[in-house]
């Protein structure tokens, strides 16, 4: 029997045939996509786990090139109907890492945004349609986009992972919202994300990410968050911070505490609507929401 890796020409070989049948649609012309297959082809063969990114490789091209497109640039066929735009992988800038700010994602980061999805878009939780050893495959194929990824020099120590804990140092309380709240204020938050937390800041308006596109400093008020439902992950987005975004590491700038009292603030307004109407045609997000949580659900 043949090993995954042996049959790995013929793969890349059948995938070449196809995509450039198809490359009106995925928007490029053959030599462009045969360039694009020939990298790619030498990245594969450069990493460590072959046979895995070979097997992500197949699942990538049924459930994500469409979007994310055959480069992993973010510019599939279905990317111009989408907001926000797929993720561009060629950058190596993850927003939601264990890492500190402008650093790669460890592989249980990537893992995690696949297995979850990100509420509020079209990137849905793939943890019931794909294995963990399917997921982990995915995790492979989709750093060779990035050069990053195979640069010592951009590795991260461990010691500077972020280290979630399981379970929360303190328990939500009144004195913590309200510590969290003049925190809030304090620490320049409300500048972006306005003073009620609705992402109607003063400084807001003006913001690009790393793509250049204009970006919104997210309303609290929703009772969704993409980074995730759980306190940590709110957690970990303070400490680390958002790559591609001006959402920076609050991490030299706050306690562990403080940061737990942040948590706490933020989700005191979740799901603090107007009204249904307000909901309805404002604050709806254009994707689908995944880990809705409302704040009556111990906030």
């Amino acid at each position: 029997m043949l090993k995954p890796i042996q049959v790995l020409p013929a793969v890349l070989g059948l995938f070449a045939l196809l995509a450039l049948a198809a490359s009106p649609l995925l928007g490029a012309t053959p030599s462009e996509l045969e360039a694009r297959i020939s990298a790619l082809e030498q990245e594969m063969a450069r990493s460590e786990h072959s046979a895995e990114v070979a097997a992500g490789r197949e699942i990538y091209k049924a459930s994500c090139m469409s979007c994310h497109g055959i480069n992993g640039d973010g510019n599939g066929p279905a990317a111009k109907r989408l907001d926000p735009k797929p993720r561009d992988f060629t950058t190596g800038l993850f927003k939601w890492r264990t890492t500190p700010y402008g650093a790669l994602p460890t592989d249980a980061d990537i893992a995690r945004s696949i297995r979850e999805g990100v509420s509020g878009t079209e990137m849905v939780p793939f943890k019931e349609i794909l294995s963990k050893k399917a997921r982990m495959a995915v995790v492979q194929y989709i750093k060779i986009f990035s050069p990053k990824f195979a640069d010592p020099a951009q590795q991260v120590a461990p010691k500077d992972i972020l280290k979630l804990p399981v379970t929360r140092p303190f328990e939500p309380s009144e004195e913590s919202i309200a510590k969290g709240k003049e925190l809030f204020t304090s620490k320049g938050c409300a500048a972006c994300h306005g003073e009620e937390a609705a992402g109607d800041g003063p400084a807001g308006g003006a913001l690009v990410d790393a793509w250049g596109e204009p970006i919104r400093p997210w309303n609290f008020r929703h009772a969704f968050y993409k980074s995730g439902i759980s306190d940590q992950d709110l957690y970990r987005t303070i400490t680390t911070g958002l790559n591609g975004t001006p959402m920076i590491s609050y991490a030299a700038a706050t306690t562990e505490e403080e940061r737990w009292d942040l948590v706490d603030f933020l989700r005191s307004v979740g799901g603090a609507h107007d009204s249904i109407l307000h909901y309805l045609f404002i604050d709806e997000p254009s994707g689908r929401v995944y880990d809705e949580r409302h704040s009556s659900q111990g906030f």
